[in-house]
This record gives C-alpha cells, structure tokens and sequence, in this order.
C-alpha cells in the first residue's frame, strides 16, 4: 500500500520522532520520492529528515488541522478532490 502512494503522513509526537523505525520510514519516503506531509500532534523538534518541510499542526485545534491537511492534499492532487465526511 505504501509503495503506491502518492503521500506519507508522519504522525508526530513526543515518541514517534525518537523512533528508529520512523526515521526509516522517512528517508525511504525520500528515496521513493513521495510527498511528505508531516502532522504536528505534540510540539516537538522536527526530525533531521523533516527540516525544513511544512507540517500540519492538530496542536491547537483538530479541525483546524484536519482542514488544513485536506486543503493541502487537495492542492498537490488537484485532479483529486478530498471531501471531509
């Protein structure tokens, strides 16, 4: 599933950015070239695969977030619209 994705979501949080398994996933979403979207849920340092990258921020407001990563999802595949239900 993951190999014909067009996008990688990375959840992070205070444990998932000191996850090994993580970082892996990351620099073989680079390889492959996918779009990454990192989503912010704790507020914590971007892993050094990440830097520089935009994230969607769900620390302030769930759905402030969730329209945000729709709206952005929606703009890198404009042939695909993404509806919220």
């Amino acid at each position: 599933a993951i190999e014909a994705s067009t996008h990688v979501l990375f959840l992070l949080t205070s444990e998932s950015v000191k996850s090994d398994d993580v970082k892996n996933e990351i620099d073989w979403a680079r390889q492959k070239n996918k779009a990454i979207i990192p989503v912010m849920e704790d507020n914590v340092d971007l892993p050094f695969g990440l830097l520089g990258t935009q994230y969607v921020s769900f620390m302030d407001s769930y759905e402030a977030g969730m329209m945000k990563l729709l709206s952005d999802l929606s703009a890198s595949h404009p042939t695909r619209k993404v509806i919220p239900r």
